[in-house]
């Protein structure tokens, strides 16, 4: 469970949580490093850390087999788990089993689920947070979506194109993140075959048929 809590002036408290993969794995031996400070330990049999830092730090998650990973801490859920994604395939299981940060009896378990088409939104619990962490440069503000560095000239955020659609932000943000199939984003000339509105960039976003 992750144990946190913050002061404005960004005091130090402990946050506890769980590194996994693979649906659920226990990532042992990853290294939880807070990237402002240069701080870091290492999960435990469970996946478990405990380290001290602020709400406004951001983690990083280092382990071989596994895709580098970044994450606010302002952004962890209540249970604390940051979920790694495998970089190379039956590989990178491989390169995990070697490095110690899996044991080799769960490894048909580990190829089972790196050889199944997951969810787009796996890892999310909503559409701020699968937004936010599929795009770092948007930022969610009210009603709309923001691109860093849009055009001061003009007070609208992000065009969001649905199916094919325009909808405002918060039609959207109730959606289950389950139902999304892709998003994409689009900036400059590829945002303007979108037509008025597009200015400020285009989030396309585009939901799972009822034949798949």
């Amino acid at each position: 469970m992750l144990l946190f809590s913050f002061s404005i002036d960004g005091q130090k408290k402990t946050i506890e949580g769980t590194v996994t993969a693979f649906g659920g794995i226990a990532v042992e031996k990853a290294e939880v490093m807070i990237k402002k400070s240069k701080t870091s330990v290492f999960t435990d049999s469970k996946g478990f850390f405990s380290i001290e830092g602020t709400g406004k730090d951001k983690i990083t998650v280092l382990a071989s087999g596994f895709k580098k990973k970044t994450i606010k801490v302002s952004d962890l859920n209540s249970s604390g788990e940051i979920q790694l994604a495998v970089a190379k395939g039956e590989k990178g299981v491989q390169m995990a089993i070697e490095n110690g940060h899996i044991t080799q009896n769960v490894s048909v378990k580990a190829i089972k689920f790196v050889n199944t088409k997951l969810p787009y939104a796996l890892g999310y619990n909503n559409m701020v947070q699968l937004v936010k962490g599929k795009f770092p440069n948007l930022e969610v503000t009210g009603s709309e979506i923001i691109l860093r560095g849009r055009n001061s000239k003009t007070n609208s955020g992000a065009l969001i194109i649905l199916n094919g659609a325009s909808y405002p932000w918060s039609s959207i943000s109730t959606f289950n993140v389950n139902d999304i199939k892709d998003i994409k984003l689009y900036t400059g000339s590829e945002a303007s075959r979108f037509g008025p509105g597009s200015g400020n960039g285009v989030l396309e976003i585009i939901l799972i048929s009822d034949q798949e």
